[in-house]
């Protein structure tokens, strides 16, 4: 369960049309068994991408890479 959850049906129409900066879209992509995966953000107006290697699919691994990957990104 996701603490203040807010389904993409409840979205602002801001997100939807792409008119601001600073709405992100995460998701995860499992690659071949045994392989890892990769963990992708996408900003939705300027479409930037962020993506890291996962070791494993845990939520654990997932939540460390992109708080590092972002944390990066962000004191270039």
């Amino acid at each position: 369960m996701i603490y203040n959850h807010v389904s993409i049906h409840d979205r602002s129409l801001s997100v939807g049309n792409r008119r601001r900066f600073g709405h992100w879209k995460g998701d995860s992509v499992e690659g071949a068994k045994g392989s890892g995966g990769i963990a992708t953000h996408v900003e939705r107006k300027s479409r930037v991408l962020v993506a890291t290697k996962l070791n494993d699919k845990s939520a654990d691994t997932f939540y460390l890479v992109t708080t590092t990957a972002f944390k990066i990104t962000l004191e270039k």
